[in-house]
């Protein structure tokens, strides 16, 4: 490896996880915006649709015939046509009244006391709440004295489904981008399994989306960030024991005017002292390092407590880096085995390409960090030096790699 000064030009941070199908993006809701996550995960569901001009318009009030709507279809529920109108108000050739009249068969709804359902009338924060609730056959407990909206309240707070939940006013009305958030928090923790909605699940579903656009080529520059909150990464718990990480990639074939591309992969230990092809075991023998001409295998046999400093955590932090040539993470097929106690863990493969960035080589990714608990944080971001979070003396990034 030539032991130059690379400065690495442009920053851009990707992460891996399984595709979704085909999610539309709407024109009025930015990658970084409130909804963002919500709208896509539910366009990507078909429970919501947009405009015609391409808009979502998560800003204006829903109205009872939206709400029902999208309810319907989050659940993937029959519904049928009418022939004649379930309320005076519903006519039974509306868009709307296979979704109204089901509901109030099944029970959800019952109407005004005039007799009317009053379809385009916006529904408040409460009432959007109750029908939900009763959709979905919510399990709450009536409270004496409290109001009759107070339990499906509780409920959504207790499994954050809300948007600012202290500051939460019932007789508010309802958006679309709220109503959307609720739903899609509520029908991502069916879909994870859990009951709370969490920050890691939408850092979840972020990657999700995000890497289908990588495959779809929506993205428009090296510049996105594929998730919104890159300080929540998989967290995985290993045995403890002794430790394998097997660093592993394939060359592609190359034309022989290009540069063939160097892959190094780097261990820091909680004292920054750095384990890597320079350095094959640390100063106690606690951690080696073995190579071959595809491969390099670290193997820890003790963790070392973590270092404290200028309050910064220090733990163990693996990244890997890739020189010269024009070969990516992804093209080399670049990944990592992560081995506990009882074998097999992880498996940690780089994505996505990156070949519109420049220089295409000098590219760091980060891959996990490792406390002295055992436990597991997992990145897998392809970026900067910026990425690694240390001082920028601690000889994170080799050889003045910093911009």
């Amino acid at each position: 490896m030539k032991k130059n000064n690379f400065i690495i030009i442009g920053t851009s941070i990707f992460l891996l996880y399984s595709n979704l199908t085909s999610a539309k993006i709407f024109t009025d809701v930015k990658e970084n915006d409130t909804y963002y996550i919500a709208s896509r995960y539910l366009s990507d569901k078909g429970v919501i649709n947009g405009y015609v001009d391409g808009t979502f318009k998560p800003n204006q009030d829903i109205t009872r015939a939206e709400l029902l709507k999208i309810i319907f279809e989050g659940n993937k529920s029959e519904t049928k046509n009418p022939n004649t109108n379930c309320f005076p108000d519903v006519g039974y050739q509306e868009w709307y009244s296979k979704y109204i009249c089901t509901a109030k068969n099944s029970k959800i709804i019952s109407g005004y006391d005039d007799g009317n359902f009053k379809p385009n009338k916006t529904v408040n924060k409460a009432e959007a709440l109750k029908i939900l609730g009763e959709f979905y056959k919510w399990e709450m407990t009536n409270k004496s004295n409290e109001a009759w909206y107070s339990k499906y309240i509780d409920f959504s707070k207790n499994r954050n489904l809300l948007i600012n939940s202290e500051n939460f006013d019932p007789s508010e009305n309802m958006s679309r981008g709220e109503i959307s958030e609720t739903l899609y928090r509520y029908l991502a923790n069916n879909e994870y399994k859990v009951e709370i909605f969490s920050e890691e699940i939408e850092n979840k579903i972020a990657v999700k989306i995000n890497a289908q656009d990588i495959e779809e080529e929506k993205l428009e520059n090296n510049d996105k960030v594929i998730s919104r909150n890159l300080t929540t990464p998989e967290i995985v718990k290993l045995t403890p024991g002794e430790l394998k990480i097997v660093f592993s990639w394939e060359m592609p074939e190359i034309p022989p005017e290009q540069e063939e591309t160097e892959f190094n992969s780097y261990l820091l230990e909680p004292t920054d002292e750095i384990i890597s092809f320079e350095h094959k075991i640390d100063s106690k023998v606690d951690t080696i390092l073995e190579t071959t001409s595809k491969s390099e295998t670290f193997i820890i046999r003790n963790l070392k407590p973590d270092v404290k400093e200028d309050d910064q955590i220090k733990d163990y932090l693996f990244f890997a880096q890739a020189f010269n040539g024009e070969t990516t993470f992804n093209d080399a097929k670049v990944k990592t085995d992560i081995y506990d106690a009882n074998g097999l863990v992880k498996s940690i493969i780089s994505y996505p390409k990156d070949e519109d960035v420049e220089p295409i080589g000098n590219r760091i990714w980060k891959i996990f960090t490792l406390d002295e608990n055992y436990e597991m944080r997992i990145y897998n971001a392809i970026g900067t030096c910026d990425l690694m979070n240390r001082s920028r003396n601690s000889g994170v990034c080799p050889y003045g790699l910093i911009d």
